[in-house]
């Protein structure tokens, strides 16, 4: 029989407590502190969803940016998400705002404009769990996506396809979905914007108003047409579906669960919110399989870090740290974006994510005076319950205690264990 893995999680699918409660802070919002998560429990997992969903309803970063941007300088931006992924409210949107960002990747090294990054970066974050008509509308007109994919070369009687090509193959469909044909009367329909004053403008002189024939789409199709045909068909909603089993489920989802939420999204007219709420409470969400099964990214490893230990590095510090590890804000290496999970790690990385660990865990213990216990076995078991809640004590735990009883002094105990816990395996894992 086959089983609807959408279905609200009940009883032994759910088997809600600490661990179910953390997984879902840790997939949907960057995890949470003890207090968050022992409050999740309490609350149960509706309530606690409802309440990421407020928490989303109004947050925006700190209203600081106009001088940063006036500075031109893109670690400065890079610095500025980065503090906004690791603390702060709305932390679902966030998290949201990464996924799409990944998705519609663009990077400043065409670009070259922290205007225009900052603008893309405040459209995702605006339609990240709205109406993905609408954020993929945004995105074709969007001024730093029009740049980097050279939307601003395509005119009428000189299409360049760049943006067409890619609005199929990496946005909305995936590859096999379409045809060449397809492509070039889809960069007819894209012609004629330009960026202006740091804005994306349409000339009505450029662009070729003539009919065009799209994915079985006929008339003088601009972006509006053109998102419309894309839109009414089911591969554009099992590519979005697609999208958000990968980010918020996993490579271990369970079969048949992106069919499910594919069908889901063409109910909802491509509700991303409310899909996204359905599938954080499904069955699929919280099955065995798929849990500690993805490779946290740098930017989410980073980020879960600082929020389960309640203490942050210096923006700067930490965006500098995600980049070491493979990921720099605003610069992701192709259109493709992170290809992530497995891709994450490797020799090089790897030692880079334990040294990351211990600086995390070093500027966590400068912050926690007296906020832990000092005997060795309490404090691993103390830090283990906040960092990994409801998980089984490891089979490394002896040789832990060990290192944290010969670290020399209370703050050094601390910052050992911390830094173990962070760069094991098990949290690594999401």
């Amino acid at each position: 029989m086959t089983r609807d893995w959408l279905e609200p999680a009940a009883g032994a699918d759910l088997d809600w407590g600490p661990a179910a409660a953390a997984h879902l802070l840790r997939r949907a919002a960057f995890g949470g502190s003890r207090e968050e998560v022992d409050a999740a429990v309490q609350r149960g997992p509706e309530a606690t969803v409802d309440a990421l969903f407020e928490q989303a309803a109004d947050s925006r970063p700190d209203g600081q940016i106009a001088l940063l941007l006036g500075s031109g300088d893109i670690e400065l931006l890079q610095a500025w998400w980065t503090r906004a992924l690791c603390g702060g409210a709305g932390a679902l949107r966030e998290r949201a705002t990464l996924v799409w960002s990944n998705h519609f990747a663009t990077s400043w090294d065409k670009v070259v404009d922290v205007r225009l990054m900052h603008a893309q970066n405040a459209t995702l974050r605006e339609h990240a769990l709205g109406d993905f008509r609408a954020l993929l509308r945004a995105m074709l007109t969007d001024g730093a996506m029009l740049v980097w994919l050279d939307g601003v070369e395509n005119r009428r009687g000189a299409p360049n396809e760049n943006l067409a090509r890619e609005a199929f193959e990496l946005f909305s469909l995936g590859r096999g979905n379409y045809t060449e044909t397809d492509i070039r009367e889809a960069a007819r329909a894209l012609s004629g914007w330009r960026v202006v004053g740091r804005r994306a403008k349409l000339y009505p002189e450029d662009h070729d108003d003539g009919d065009k024939h799209v994915l079985g789409a006929r008339g003088p199709l601009g972006v509006d047409g053109l998102v419309d045909a894309i839109c009414e068909l089911r591969a554009c909603t099992r590519f979005v579906a697609a999208r958000l089993v990968r980010e918020y489920v996993g490579p271990a989802a369970p079969e048949g669960l992106v069919g499910e939420v594919a069908r889901d999204l063409h109910a909802g007219d491509y509700d991303l919110g409310a899909t996204l709420r359905r599938l954080l409470l499904s069955r699929g969400f919280f099955a065995p399989g798929p849990r500690a099964g993805r490779i946290a990214g740098p930017l989410e490893l980073i980020a879960t870090a600082s929020r389960s230990l309640g203490a942050s590095l210096p923006p700067a510090r930490a965006a500098a740290l995600a980049t070491r590890l493979g990921q720099a804000p605003f610069r992701p290496p192709t259109v493709e974006g992170w290809e992530g999970d497995r891709a994450w790690i490797g020799s090089t990385t790897w030692i880079g994510r334990r040294d990351a660990a211990r600086e995390l865990a070093e500027h966590w213990a400068d912050e926690a005076r007296g906020a832990v216990p000092d005997e060795p076995s309490e404090l691993f078991d103390g830090l283990l319950a906040s960092l990994l809640p409801g998980r089984p004590a490891p089979p490394w735990r002896a040789a832990a205690v060990r290192a944290t009883a010969e670290a020399g002094s209370p703050r050094a105990a601390r910052a050992t264990c911390a830094a173990l816990i962070l760069a094991s395996p098990e949290f690594q894992l999401v």
